[in-house]
């Protein structure tokens, strides 16, 4: 069995979680620290180390596993990574630092992901300061900020006092051999370590900490048809899934069994849909009266009571709810929630809709919660389910005191606004030569910005961009006479002429037949 040093189990951010090291730290030049940790929260630092000699020096050390990236800084230099931490997985990581050539390398998972040079030279790591787990130190050891906390488990911290080499950090990295470190060594860690607050030890099987499982399995022990199942698991960001071994199938099967007549509405044993291929991801907290707990990344949970789901902050008192309309439905995709307390200036009780789903930056989401690709989004073609790509698909949003006889301004103050006049003659149905008259065809169109509106949903191809009649008549047009034609004639907008917004460029497009 593995000691391992759990903080802040409950999720909620704390400055008075952590472990502190009550033996003296050694000096150190080149040096290698690895450990295992399982990520269960985001913080907006996530500190996991922070080593300070003074108030003056309290960046001697530090290691952050940020949603942004593994951050490391030795005496006030940063060595960044975009590397991100696996959430709610054991993880291993190594950093090593060389003194003479202040090179720095990072491991993960045995296997180097990063590696650079400190721009200046560093001095050794002087000895007998703070070593504080789980919190970043403003002075020494002290000045602790719940926002840069850290919560999680770790276990197997060892220092060495030289750089590594690959095939030990992958050795140490495979669990095969336990190989202590020479400067500090995780072991009799209870009696080396002094825990405040939400710190806690617990035994952890080897095998258990040192799994490359990325597998993670959720079970929805509700009655759903095939369809419904893959809808969902689609909303969740994961796939129906297929056991890869006999112990998986086994587990599988023991925690699904309970629940086999509710799924099954009595009628028989079937009551588990498996996929024929694929992988589970994403994850769920611990079950709460029959149904997963939905564990933010931060500090906000979702869970179900009493037939109610309900949003709280971890951080705050801020809560909300949701009560769904028939059994069986989660909270993903957009949905009206009651407010329990006052948040973002809206009062308690007042209803507002909220959107929850494993969507990315470049995906639409659907009322329902599944995601399509952004670029589908009012493209005039029904891609979700429920049809939600299509609906409010408006393209521009005119601000209040808007006013359509007010010209927009050019971007250099005092500079009569430019708008690009382009005229193709199609052709000249009549001429006239005596009357010295002519007929003529032609293409007029206008380009110009109006940077007093928004723009939403607008499409590559700019003739998806059209403006509809009622949005034409509430902004600013420009007007075109021709002051040599016969009845000195104007553009005109209610006879064939459209309006199109086009996207990365600097002015919307008007044409006008003449």
């Amino acid at each position: 069995m593995e000691t391992v040093l759990v903080l802040q189990a409950s999720g909620a951010p704390s400055p008075a979680s952590y472990a502190r090291l009550n033996t003296s730290f050694p000096r150190l030049e080149s040096f290698t620290l690895c450990y295992r940790i399982k990520l269960n929260r985001f913080r907006e630092e996530s500190t996991l180390f922070s080593y300070a000699l003074s108030d003056d020096r309290d960046n001697e050390l530090r290691i952050d596993h940020r949603e942004t990236g593994y951050k490391i800084t030795l005496q006030g230099q940063w060595a960044n990574s975009e590397l991100i931490t696996p959430l709610r997985l054991w993880a291993h990581f190594c950093f090593s630092y060389h003194l003479s050539t202040a090179a720095w390398a990072i491991h993960l998972d045995g296997k180097q992901r990063g590696r650079g040079t400190f721009a200046e030279t560093t001095q050794p790591l002087e000895g007998n300061g703070v070593f504080i787990i789980g919190q970043e130190q403003d002075s020494l050891g002290g000045g602790f900020q719940r926002d840069q906390s850290f919560s999680g488990e770790l276990t197997h911290l060892n220092v060495w006092r030289s750089v590594l080499d690959e095939a030990t950090v992958n050795q140490i990295w495979s669990c095969k051999e336990v190989i202590q470190g020479d400067a500090l060594a995780w072991t009799s860690v209870q009696e080396s370590w002094l825990t405040e607050g939400e710190a806690s030890w617990s035994m952890q099987s080897k095998e258990e900490v040192c799994s490359t499982q990325t597998r993670v399995v959720t079970v929805f022990p509700d009655r759903f048809s095939l369809r419904q199942a893959q809808h969902l698991c689609h909303v969740v960001g994961g796939e129906i899934l297929v056991p890869l071994d006999e112990e998986e199938n086994s587990v599988l099967f023991e925690t699904t069994k309970n629940d086999a007549d509710k799924c099954s509405g009595g009628l028989g044993a079937s009551y588990l849909w498996l996929g024929c291929h694929g992988r589970a991801r994403g994850s769920a907290g611990p079950y709460r009266d029959g149904k997963p707990t939905l564990q933010g990344f931060y500090h906000s949970d979702i869970y179900y009571q009493n037939g109610t789901w309900y949003l709280q902050s971890l951080k705050s008192e801020a809560i909300a709810w949701w009560q769904p309309v028939k059994e069986g439905q989660y909270p993903f995709g957009t949905n009206m929630w009651t407010l329990g307390s006052e948040v973002c200036d809206i009062s308690p009780s007042k209803t507002v809709n909220l959107t929850i789903s494993v969507c990315g930056s470049g995906d639409f989401t659907c009322s329902d919660g599944s995601c399509i690709d952004l670029r589908k989004r009012c493209d005039l073609r029904i891609d979700c389910l429920d049809q939600s790509d299509e609906a409010e698909c408006s393209l521009v949003a005119i601000p209040p005191g808007y006013r359509s006889i007010i010209p927009p301004s050019h971007t250099v103050h005092s500079e009569p606004l430019p708008i690009e006049f382009l005229l193709k003659i199609i052709s000249f149905p009549t001429i006239a030569t005596q009357e010295q008259i002519f007929k003529a065809t032609l293409h007029l169109s206008l380009r110009w910005r109006d940077n007093r509106l928004d723009y939403h949903n607008l499409k590559e191809d700019r003739t998806l961009n059209l403006l509809s009649y009622d949005a034409v008549e509430r902004i600013w047009m420009p007007r075109v006479f021709f002051t040599n034609a016969q009845g000195n004639m104007f553009t005109n907008l209610d006879q064939g002429s459209r309006v199109e917004c086009v996207r990365r460029r600097l002015l919307p497009r008007t044409r006008y037949p003449a």
